[in-house]
């Protein structure tokens, strides 16, 4: 047994379900949930993932209903799919990896009209990640020129230092 010291997916999900509260995130999910990432409708995603839970999800048939329905069409999507990295099914274990497998830099996908909401949501997200390493500095947020690109979430201790 690989004891974990790092924080899991489960306080990953707690952070962001609070930073999802606190900013009115429509939707904030750190996996796609059975469906690759180029077919998925927000539908698709667990109910959780949403802030209005069931009621909202059930409300979008498609992206153009949830950018119709929602006064601030804002999202935010770890881009963990069965047609990328794989989906994220057990959420014990340490954040950022599945069974054995290394899924850093996290890439995060947003709409591109909040780049700046995105930004600002995922650096405290990875403060609140990194209040719960022992080292206090595990992961960084690098960001983009453009505004269109996904941004990443990495591992300090694995070589990737890129830091805004």
């Amino acid at each position: 047994m690989i004891e974990v010291t790092h924080p899991t997916w489960e306080d990953a999900i707690r952070i962001g379900q609070e930073l999802q509260q606190e900013y009115q995130i429509p939707l904030f999910a750190l996996t796609y949930y059975k469906i690759c990432s180029c077919c998925a409708e927000p539908q698709d995603f667990r109910v959780r993932d949403f802030l209005r839970k069931k009621k909202g999800r059930d409300s979008y048939t498609n992206w153009k209903t949830f950018k119709a329905l929602e006064a601030k069409p804002s999202y935010i999507i770890f881009q963990n799919s069965s047609n990328y990295r794989g989906e994220i099914t057990n959420f014990s274990q340490e954040f950022g990896f599945r069974g054995q497998s290394n899924l850093f830099p996290q890439l995060v996908k947003y709409n591109p009209d909040y780049f700046e909401e995105a930004v600002d949501v995922l650096k405290e997200f990875v403060d609140r990640m990194n209040a719960l390493t022992p080292s206090g500095d595990a992961y960084y947020l690098s960001v983009p020129d453009d505004s269109s690109a996904v941004l990443e979430i990495g591992l300090l201790d694995q070589g990737y230092r890129r830091v805004i």
